[in-house]
């Protein structure tokens, strides 16, 4: 478990399963990741959580509130550890967004991947018109390093992805 302040990365429990299960098939959330909404179960869920969790290239954690309730959940996927890298993936509920949790969870995953994985870099893609992910990237430290231009497809249209990374 890491925690800084009122915001706590743990290993996924069954109570998560609930505020999980609600974020996998919140249709607009699940747009704002650049991901392909569609129904999930909860043996879905558990199977993307197994998934993750057992991968080693993977680091798969919940964000949750100190007081344990799940909030959300962060990864570290594509793990090299001869390149150094990383990349970086997080999902706050919408109820927790703007509450400092994915700032903190983000900042101790940094930490642990630096300190215990010897990791130097993490890289990230993010919809070029998800403002709010892209000015708290900016915020910690990410810098914009490129454009997908017209690669991910939602919506009837196809939409930018962009590039940004920090050397940790």
């Amino acid at each position: 478990m890491l925690k800084l302040e009122n915001t706590v990365l743990r290993a996924p429990r069954d109570s998560d399963m609930e505020v999980l299960l609600a974020m996998r098939n919140d249709v607009e959330l699940q747009l704002q990741l650049a991901a392909r909404p569609r129904p999930n179960s909860e043996e879905r869920v558990r199977e993307w959580i197994h998934k993750h969790s057992s991968d080693p290239n993977t680091l798969f954690y919940i964000v949750a509130e100190e007081a344990g309730a799940a909030c959300g959940y962060i990864q570290l996927t594509e793990m090299d550890s001869i390149d150094g890298t990383g990349r970086l993936g997080v999902c706050i509920a919408r109820a927790a967004q703007s509450t400092g949790h994915a700032t903190r969870a983000i900042a101790l995953l940094e930490d642990y991947a630096h300190a215990i994985l010897g990791l130097r870099k993490i890289v990230l893609s993010v919809l070029s018109s998800n403002s709010g992910a892209i000015k708290l990237y900016r915020k910690i430290g990410y810098l914009d390093v490129g454009v997908h231009r017209e690669h991910h497809y939602a919506r009837g249209a196809y939409h930018d992805m962009l590039l940004m990374e920090k050397l940790l």
